[in-house]
């Protein structure tokens, strides 16, 4: 597990900032933590999430996050896996083009119900999350 060194100083609100490790990992504490722990973010020299910019028809696995469709040169696909693969992770698709973004569900999944959603031209975004059956449109 990644850790991290904690020092001790004081911020200008006068808090004592704690001295230790912390470990970050997939599972909570063996006895319960109370307290806030505060990452300063300011050194941080690569984005926090993945951009990643499509200019054809691609299939959106769990290295997506913001995907960016480049539709100049006409429509694209985009595929989203199993739904049951990705159940709570958020993707964000945004047309950045002219033409039509088209989303579409693995197999017989839906989106909100319907069986693909389209983004039309315009910069229109669209936040989408996984239930574990189907996909919710979460903006």
């Amino acid at each position: 597990m990644p850790k991290i060194d904690l020092t001790t100083d004081y911020d200008t609100f006068d808090r004592i900032r704690n001295t230790g490790v912390v470990e970050v990992g997939p599972d909570p504490p063996n006895v319960p933590a109370t307290g806030t722990v505060w990452l300063d973010t300011d050194d941080i020299t690569t984005p926090t999430v993945a951009l990643v910019t499509i200019t054809s028809d691609t299939l959106l696995d769990s290295s997506n996050h913001h995907v960016f469709c480049d539709t100049s040169a006409g429509p694209i696909i985009v595929t989203l896996e199993p739904a049951a693969d990705h159940i709570g992770r958020p993707f964000v698709i945004t047309n950045i083009g002219r033409s039509p973004v088209t989303v579409v569900p693995d197999g017989s999944e839906t989106i909100n119900d319907e069986p693909f959603w389209v983004l039309g031209a315009g910069f229109p975004s669209m936040p989408i999350m996984s239930i574990g059956s189907e996909y919710r449109i979460a903006g």
